[in-house]
């Protein structure tokens, strides 16, 4: 019988193809010593099976299908807070901002008025190199408002959180800002140098907390009837397309901080060479960090409105992949390749049996240009859709065997390109092509998502293949996404 989209070889062959193919195999013995120690028996034959384009095929998926901003967010055990507003020209708009309460952090020492002085207010925001995408010069407008009611630490704040009405209309700070801020390129390629963002705030607001008692400024909750918090937002302004997006770390493991600064002098008497009084001042300041403890809330906002992707391709040349409610890939595993399969696995004759060696499924990256070598993420995850539409990775969809799929991190090939693979177990693999127990949703997986790993919070983006990219591939040097199977037969 012959059998379509298929690719024989036989075990002198196996070395090169692999060598061309480039594919890392979960198991790096010989064919023939798999086939003697897995399978025993006579080994007759070792094949490899490259899917094709008709085989399986890919689409990119719309943030909208399912949002992940719709579900309540752990902020806390994000490390960062996320600022601006990036118009991308492949994946569309990102425009990020943030709500967050204070803590306390350092205040002034127990003295008396007649020996400090207020000086101003600042919010300082820090960051270091690569901690953003998009254009290093364009210039926002950020703007810091205080918060008029304290965030409630019961609620599932989500990242659509819609912040109308929580805050007071008149700013009290505002700033232009770009990236890089002026500051010189050879400045940011020192190692560990941290920029520091400050927007003037409001006398009214600093002169407060400066006046206030050190009972009141050292207790956390009487602290926030003073300031409630933040709500610090950000405005692209006209003809700085395509605009930035920042990322604020704030852990103590950062080493960088967020923080509102009281800034004060201290008066100290000296006594010069000639016995005679002068006055000297120490300058510091009261700190009041956003750190981990701090109720806080990370909006984001994706629209695909302005993007390049093409969603109703649904066999694409590439996939799109983003995070932040961005776009995913996803693979639709065809009803001709189930077929294709039942049949190679058929056990009802005969016939010499053909039993798995490995399977992989492989995401080849397509562009490395500009961001997005900063920007590619280490590792992707698969996805399935659960009963209630959500996105589930496959190990936490598959709880009684959650190494159905491994891997999934990023690996350099031989000649320089960059792709993802992700291995699948054997008797899985069999299981979802003959299921034993037909019931059996978990072995049904005939559409399969792939994504950026932890997608909320995350901005790093890739470009990979699809599938089916033979038409603008004559010298096939470009490779597509493909499942790999390496399989042997036995009698």
């Amino acid at each position: 019988m012959q059998i379509p989209n298929f690719t024989y070889m036989r075990v002198g062959q196996i070395l090169s193809l692999a060598l061309i193919m480039l594919t890392s195999w979960s198991c790096d013995d010989e064919p023939a010593q798999i086939g003697e120690e897995i399978f025993g028996g006579n080994l007759i034959d070792t094949k490899i099976y490259v899917s094709s384009g008709d085989a399986l095929k890919a689409t990119n998926v719309h943030s909208e299908a399912v949002d992940f901003t719709s579900d309540a967010a752990d902020f806390s055990s994000v490390n960062y807070l996320m600022l601006g507003e990036y118009n991308d020209p492949i994946y569309g708009s990102i425009k990020a901002d943030f709500l967050s309460e204070l803590s306390v952090g350092f205040p002034k020492p127990n003295v008396h008025h007649d020996t400090i002085e207020y000086v101003g207010t600042e919010l300082r925001l820090q960051y270091q190199v690569n901690s953003w995408i998009g254009d290093t010069i364009a210039e926002h407008k950020i703007s810091v408002y205080e918060l008029n009611s304290v965030l409630n630490t019961e609620l599932n704040y989500k990242s659509d959180f819609d912040p109308t009405g929580t805050y007071y209309l008149e700013p009290i700070g505002t700033d232009t800002f770009e990236v890089k801020n002026g500051t010189i390129d050879t400045m940011w390629q020192v190692s560990g140098y941290q920029h520091t963002l400050a927007i003037k705030i409001n006398d009214e607001v600093g002169q407060r907390l400066f006046d206030a008692d050190s009972v009141t400024i050292n207790n956390i909750e009487s602290f926030k009837s003073l300031l409630n918090g933040l709500y610090v937002t950000t405005e692209l302004l006209p003809n700085n397309e395509p605009g930035s997006l920042l990322r604020l770390p704030y852990t103590v493991a950062s080493n960088l901080s967020q923080e509102l600064a009281v800034i004060y002098r201290k008066k100290k008497i000296l006594k010069d060479i000639a016995n005679k009084d002068s006055i000297a001042y120490d300058t510091t300041s009261m700190q009041f960090p956003i750190n981990k403890e701090a109720t806080k809330i990370i909006r984001y906002k994706h629209s695909d409105e302005n993007s390049i992707i093409n969603f109703a391709d649904d066999n694409a040349d590439k996939l799109y992949l983003q995070g932040m409610g961005g776009t995913k890939g996803k693979v639709n595993i065809t009803e001709d390749f189930i077929n294709e399969w039942q049949a190679i696995l058929d056990t009802d004759n005969n016939a010499p049996i053909n039993s798995i060696a490995s399977v992989e499924i492989s995401f080849y990256v397509d562009t490395l240009k500009g961001d997005f070598r900063n920007t590619l993420p280490s590792a992707l995850n698969l996805y399935v859709l659960n009963s209630d539409g959500k996105y589930v990775t496959v190990s936490s969809q598959t709880a009684t065997n959650p190494s159905d799929f491994n891997g999934g991190t990023a690996k350099l090939t031989n000649d320089g390109a960059i792709k993802y693979t992700f291995t699948m177990q054997n008797s899985f693999f069999e299981e979802f092509i003959n299921p034993s127990n037909l019931g059996n949703s978990q072995k049904n997986y005939r559409e399969l998502f792939v994504g950026i790993s932890d997608p909320k919070f995350n901005f790093n983006r890739v470009i990979l293949h699809g599938m089916n990219i033979a038409k603008d591939n004559p010298n096939k040097s470009i490779k597509p996404s493909n499942i790999t199977v390496k399989y042997v037969t036995v009698e």
